[in-house]
């Protein structure tokens, strides 16, 4: 909870926000406490950047995302 808080206790001018790629990486850890934290801290800083953080971050990892075609359909 200590670490959620820190960009509300510090500014924005003395904190350095956590890469969203090593905490994506660690949402399904093996060990409890570091998945639950990982899974903390990146939610806390996904709300952090709001709507137009996310959608710049949606828009910087979509080239490397897995293109999925349904056959069904085309």
């Amino acid at each position: 909870m200590h670490c959620v808080m820190l960009p509300d206790l510090l500014g924005l001018d003395k904190f350095r926000p956590p890469l969203l790629e090593m905490l994506a990486r660690r949402w399904q850890d093996r060990c409890l406490e570091v998945r639950e934290a990982a899974q903390a801290l990146l939610l806390a800083e996904l709300r952090r950047i709001g709507q137009s953080g996310r959608k710049d971050t949606i828009d910087a990892w979509a080239p490397y995302l897995p293109q999925y075609v349904d056959t069904v359909s085309s």
